[in-house]
Protein backbone atom coordinates (compact mmCIF):
# COMPACT_ATOMS: atom_id res chain seq x y z
CA UNK A 1 0.00 0.00 0.00
CA UNK A 2 2.64 2.69 0.54
CA UNK A 3 4.12 1.57 -2.51
CA UNK A 4 1.85 2.28 -4.55
CA UNK A 5 1.05 5.57 -2.08
CA UNK A 6 4.80 6.84 -3.56
CA UNK A 7 3.98 5.92 -7.03
CA UNK A 8 0.84 7.41 -7.20
CA UNK A 9 2.78 11.17 -5.39
CA UNK A 10 5.70 11.10 -7.89
CA UNK A 11 3.72 11.48 -10.89
CA UNK A 12 1.89 14.41 -9.41
CA UNK A 13 5.97 15.53 -8.65
CA UNK A 14 7.40 15.12 -12.12
CA UNK A 15 4.31 17.11 -13.48
CA UNK A 16 5.00 19.48 -10.93
CA UNK A 17 8.78 19.85 -11.32
CA UNK A 18 7.78 19.77 -15.26
CA UNK A 19 5.39 22.66 -15.53
CA UNK A 20 8.42 24.27 -13.71
CA UNK A 21 11.05 22.72 -16.34
CA UNK A 22 8.47 23.64 -19.01
CA UNK A 23 7.89 27.14 -18.23
CA UNK A 24 11.73 28.11 -17.33
CA UNK A 25 12.45 26.95 -20.50
CA UNK A 26 10.14 28.57 -22.85
CA UNK A 27 10.72 31.72 -21.00
CA UNK A 28 14.73 31.15 -21.15
CA UNK A 29 14.27 30.93 -25.04
CA UNK A 30 12.43 33.40 -25.57
CA UNK A 31 14.92 35.64 -23.96
CA UNK A 32 17.21 34.92 -26.30
CA UNK A 33 15.53 35.57 -28.51
CA UNK A 34 13.51 33.04 -30.22
CA UNK A 35 10.05 33.44 -31.30
CA UNK A 36 7.03 33.35 -28.50
CA UNK A 37 4.70 31.51 -30.86
CA UNK A 38 6.83 28.82 -31.96
CA UNK A 39 8.11 28.48 -28.34
CA UNK A 40 5.15 27.88 -26.65
CA UNK A 41 3.57 25.42 -29.04
CA UNK A 42 6.80 23.32 -29.48
CA UNK A 43 7.09 22.95 -25.33
CA UNK A 44 3.50 21.77 -25.92
CA UNK A 45 3.83 19.42 -28.76
CA UNK A 46 7.52 17.78 -27.12
CA UNK A 47 5.69 17.32 -24.10
CA UNK A 48 2.27 15.84 -25.46
CA UNK A 49 4.48 14.15 -27.39
CA UNK A 50 6.36 12.25 -25.01
CA UNK A 51 2.83 11.25 -23.63
CA UNK A 52 3.62 8.34 -26.37
CA UNK A 53 5.94 6.89 -23.85
CA UNK A 54 2.79 5.85 -22.32
CA UNK A 55 2.16 2.93 -24.35
CA UNK A 56 5.33 1.15 -23.27
CA UNK A 57 4.86 1.51 -19.74
CA UNK A 58 1.63 -1.10 -20.14
CA UNK A 59 4.19 -4.20 -21.33
CA UNK A 60 6.87 -2.94 -18.22
CA UNK A 61 7.85 -5.97 -16.43
CA UNK A 62 7.92 -4.04 -13.21
CA UNK A 63 6.12 -1.60 -10.98
CA UNK A 64 9.18 1.06 -11.06
CA UNK A 65 10.15 0.54 -15.08
CA UNK A 66 6.55 0.94 -15.61
CA UNK A 67 6.64 4.39 -13.60
CA UNK A 68 9.71 5.41 -15.04
CA UNK A 69 8.42 5.59 -18.45
CA UNK A 70 4.83 7.11 -17.13
CA UNK A 71 6.72 9.97 -15.30
CA UNK A 72 9.23 10.01 -18.06
CA UNK A 73 6.47 11.55 -20.59
CA UNK A 74 6.55 14.75 -18.82
CA UNK A 75 3.00 15.74 -19.92
CA UNK A 76 3.49 18.60 -17.14
CA UNK A 77 6.35 20.55 -18.97
CA UNK A 78 3.29 21.95 -21.10
CA UNK A 79 1.25 23.51 -18.35
CA UNK A 80 2.79 26.96 -17.77
CA UNK A 81 3.17 27.51 -21.84
CA UNK A 82 -0.29 26.46 -22.59
CA UNK A 83 -0.94 29.00 -19.61
CA UNK A 84 0.75 31.89 -21.24
CA UNK A 85 -0.92 30.51 -24.51
CA UNK A 86 -4.55 31.39 -23.11
CA UNK A 87 -3.55 34.93 -21.45
CA UNK A 88 -2.31 35.84 -24.58
CA UNK A 89 -5.11 34.93 -26.52
CA UNK A 90 -7.85 36.05 -24.17
CA UNK A 91 -9.24 39.64 -24.24
CA UNK A 92 -8.02 41.82 -21.32
CA UNK A 93 -10.47 41.30 -18.35
CA UNK A 94 -11.72 37.40 -20.18
CA UNK A 95 -8.34 35.88 -18.39
CA UNK A 96 -10.07 33.99 -15.79
CA UNK A 97 -12.89 33.10 -17.99
CA UNK A 98 -10.96 31.61 -20.33
CA UNK A 99 -8.82 29.73 -17.87
CA UNK A 100 -12.64 28.78 -16.08
CA UNK A 101 -13.08 27.25 -19.32
CA UNK A 102 -9.62 25.77 -20.19
CA UNK A 103 -9.96 23.93 -17.18
CA UNK A 104 -13.25 22.44 -17.53
CA UNK A 105 -12.33 21.56 -21.03
CA UNK A 106 -9.14 20.16 -19.75
CA UNK A 107 -10.75 18.52 -16.74
CA UNK A 108 -13.16 16.06 -18.67
CA UNK A 109 -10.18 13.96 -19.58
CA UNK A 110 -10.38 12.75 -16.29
CA UNK A 111 -13.71 12.50 -16.06
CA UNK A 112 -14.17 10.41 -20.00
CA UNK A 113 -10.84 8.49 -19.14
CA UNK A 114 -12.16 6.29 -16.65
CA UNK A 115 -15.57 5.35 -18.22
CA UNK A 116 -13.60 5.19 -22.00
CA UNK A 117 -11.21 3.16 -20.09
CA UNK A 118 -13.41 1.01 -18.32
CA UNK A 119 -15.39 0.01 -21.87
CA UNK A 120 -12.24 -0.59 -23.69
CA UNK A 121 -11.55 -3.09 -20.53
CA UNK A 122 -14.71 -4.50 -20.75
CA UNK A 123 -14.43 -5.04 -24.51
CA UNK A 124 -10.98 -6.29 -25.04
CA UNK A 125 -9.99 -8.09 -21.60
CA UNK A 126 -6.77 -6.04 -21.73
CA UNK A 127 -5.58 -2.27 -20.22
CA UNK A 128 -3.29 -1.65 -23.68
CA UNK A 129 -5.90 -0.15 -25.85
CA UNK A 130 -6.56 2.56 -23.24
CA UNK A 131 -3.27 3.28 -22.50
CA UNK A 132 -2.73 3.50 -26.05
CA UNK A 133 -5.76 5.58 -26.39
CA UNK A 134 -4.36 8.05 -24.06
CA UNK A 135 -0.98 9.50 -26.01
CA UNK A 136 -3.46 9.86 -28.94
CA UNK A 137 -5.76 11.89 -27.19
CA UNK A 138 -2.50 14.05 -26.11
CA UNK A 139 -1.20 13.91 -30.14
CA UNK A 140 -4.84 15.11 -31.26
CA UNK A 141 -4.77 17.85 -28.80
CA UNK A 142 -1.92 19.14 -30.34
CA UNK A 143 -3.76 19.99 -33.31
CA UNK A 144 -5.56 23.31 -31.82
CA UNK A 145 -2.37 25.06 -30.85
CA UNK A 146 -1.18 24.87 -34.73
CA UNK A 147 -4.67 24.88 -36.21
CA UNK A 148 -6.20 27.51 -34.29
CA UNK A 149 -3.95 29.42 -32.33
CA UNK A 150 -2.28 32.47 -34.15
CA UNK A 151 0.16 34.69 -33.17
CA UNK A 152 1.13 35.26 -29.64
CA UNK A 153 0.91 38.81 -28.45
CA UNK A 154 1.07 39.18 -24.52
CA UNK A 155 -1.03 42.04 -23.47
CA UNK A 156 1.40 44.89 -22.74
CA UNK A 157 3.21 44.54 -26.35
CA UNK A 158 2.84 47.27 -28.48
CA UNK A 159 1.74 46.10 -31.96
Amino acid sequence: MLQAGVYASLSYLIWGLGAAAGGWFGDSLIRRGWSETRVRKWVVTASFAAGLLLIPAIRATSATSAMLLAGSSLVGLSSANALVILQDCASLGEVRAWAGVGNFVGNLGGVVSPLVTGMLISRTGAYFPGFALAPLVLIAGVLPYWLIVGDLKPKGEVT
